[in-house]
């Protein structure tokens, strides 16, 4: 019993550091678990952008490839600047866009430490198409055969001002 209430305890601390380490509005990049180099890009700063991967970007506001969530294993939004990840309107095997932000459940996206996944409430994962600078990133069912392709690490990133 004592060895249960020790693992329970550990499990507590490590899963209450996970939503500390990386507090809401908190400048990231996101990169492909795959390719570390490869990290989620905006196409353009504008609504109906397509999501890309592309090398992380410098860490200044106008890096697009700087992205804010809400912390934690919790349904929160991705977004740069007032740009969300957007399923909304995009079909399974489809590029994802990025839209305005808003109240819209299709801007939910879950950040599943257990599997390093991101997926939304209908089990579709962000997917990474090509393991190639500028590829577009699809919306995919959540699929163990891919999971490579469907894993991504967050770092945080140290902004600093436009030069």
């Amino acid at each position: 019993m004592k060895t249960f209430f020790a693992v329970l305890a550990t499990a507590l601390t490590a899963a209450s550091y996970v939503e500390a380490a990386i507090p809401n509005n908190t400048p990231l990049h996101i990169n492909s678990h795959l390719d570390s180099g490869l990290a989620l890009t905006l196409a353009n700063n504008v609504p109906t952008a397509f999501l890309l991967v592309d090398s992380p970007g410098s860490s200044t506001p106008s890096d697009l490839s700087l992205f804010n969530l809400t912390a934690g294993e919790q349904y929160g939004q991705i977004f740069h600047d007032d740009l969300c990840i957007t399923a909304n309107g995009v079909t399974p095997g489809n590029a994802l866009v990025v839209d305005t932000c808003s109240d819209d459940p299709a801007q939910l996206w879950w950040m599943a430490e257990s599997r390093l996944t991101i997926q939304n409430a209908d089990n579709n994962c962000i997917t990474l198409c090509d393991e190639a600078l500028r590829a577009v990133v699809l919306l995919e069912a959540c699929n163990i055969t891919i999971a490579d392709r469907q894993e991504w690490k967050t770092f945080v990133a140290i902004t600093r001002p436009d030069l």
